[in-house]
């Protein structure tokens, strides 16, 4: 038989290892002790190791201490592993199986059982946009297949699983679970609830094949909840802002490189949307209004976004529930707000090509004129104005 290569691990800290992972953002802390002997290192790889990790920390989130244990079966051929990570004196996970070495398809069979287990530690794994990952899962998960093709299967339970999404300034918590198929992740109607506590609910599936090709199909209801959509101020966002509130669904469908989202809400009540149209404390309306000669060219700069890839169908009826203000120059007052009804869609093709078409009617406002601070001229409003919008959404025509 091939020798064994043995060594022994005392009090390694891994912070070392940081160095080599420093461009993926994750930082380890823990300290090693334990010893592993290895045997037929480019075939078989048979491994005998005994490891403790003391209070090991991912991206300073603690884990837990961590004892592994891997011993060779001879009469099976067959590697005996198990494990547990013990954070703050309680299980939060544990593992035991076998690695088959005459297996070549289905040489891993072990289940991992969850238990009050934090995910906080992903948070900075986690795409752009998405912050504060916080919360624990439950639950019991069988692993099998090979290294190149694992298949999980079971179920797990969120435990006030949360997060943050940056843009629009709101959080959100998941409970429930999901149910884990070799290829596919089963959404069982998981409640989503907002910063507020009203209360929503996911159902769908999420397909894949050995992890790629990733296939959504999800549908969120929010029919019978007032659920908080945004939450921005404006230094956080200075195109618009404000708190808005909608009811309806919202579905998602598609591979990840080609999504197709259909969105149909109605603005809800405590709705209140501003949009500053000035630049500087001298701007007002009448500077805001201005007079061109259609017969010479216009000059734009655009600025190009790239929506290639998604397909978006946003539906919004608009409802007195929501008010409005247009900010010509909040210093001295000059401000128009009001209240409408209406109904707007908003399209966008898999090229990345943006329209917008509906109507928007106004029923109650007023307007507060000032120029230079020497006039100041409240206006109210007439009832049964409107805005429309015929494909381009720069190009509103207002009656």
């Amino acid at each position: 038989p091939k020798p064994w290569i043995s060594a022994e691990i005392n009090g390694f800290d891994l912070t070392n290892l940081n160095p080599f992972f420093a461009g993926s953002g994750t930082k380890f802390e823990g300290i090693v002790n334990g010893e592993a002997s290895i045997r037929d290192f480019y075939n078989k790889r048979i491994l005998n190791a005994s490891l403790n990790i003391d209070e090991l920390t991912v991206n300073e989130s603690l884990i837990g201490d961590v004892n592994m244990d891997s011993r060779l079966d001879k009469t099976q051929m067959a590697l005996m592993l198990n494990g547990e990570i013990v954070r703050l004196g309680e299980k939060s996970l544990a593992f035991e199986g076998i690695y088959d070495m005459e297996s070549e398809d289905n040489p891993i069979d072990m289940d991992v059982t969850a238990n009050h287990f934090n995910i906080g530690f992903l948070d900075t794994q986690i795409d752009e946009g998405i912050s504060n990952l916080h919360g624990a899962v439950s639950g019991l998960i069988n692993i099998n297949g090979s290294p190149d093709a694992i298949m999980l299967e079971g179920e797990l339970n969120f435990e006030d699983l949360g997060f943050h999404v940056d843009y629009l300034n709101t959080s959100y918590t998941l409970s429930q679970g999901i149910t884990i198929y070799p290829d596919m992740f089963a959404l069982n109607s998981i409640e989503v609830k907002d910063q507020e506590g009203n209360v929503g609910h996911l159902v769908g599936q999420v397909i894949h094949d050995n992890f790629t090709g990733w296939n959504f199909d999800a549908f969120l209801d929010v029919e019978d909840t007032n659920f908080l959509c945004l939450n921005t101020s404006e230094s956080e966002n200075d195109l618009y802002y404000g708190k808005a509130y909608g009811r309806g669904y919202v579905g998602v469908s598609g591979y990840a490189e080609n999504l197709e989202l259909d969105i149909h809400l109605t603005s809800g009540p405590n709705t209140s949307i501003s949009m500053p149209l000035d630049n500087s404390s001298e701007v007002t309306f009448a500077e805001f209004v201005s007079f061109v000669d259609r017969d010479a060219p216009v000059l734009e700069e655009k600025k190009e976004l790239d929506l290639s890839g998604i397909k978006l169908n946003f539906s919004l009826d608009i409802t007195p529930d929501a008010s409005f203000r247009l900010i010509f120059d909040e210093a001295v007052g000059d401000v128009l707000s009001g209240k409408g009804t209406g109904h707007i869609n908003m399209t966008i093709s898999t090229l990345g090509q943006f329209e917008m078409n509906g109507e928007i009617e106004v029923v109650e406002g007023n307007y507060l004129f000032t120029l230079k601070n020497l006039i100041n001229k409240e206006f109210e409003i007439i009832p049964g104005g409107s805005i429309r919008w015929y494909g381009d959404p720069m190009a509103a025509d207002l009656q």
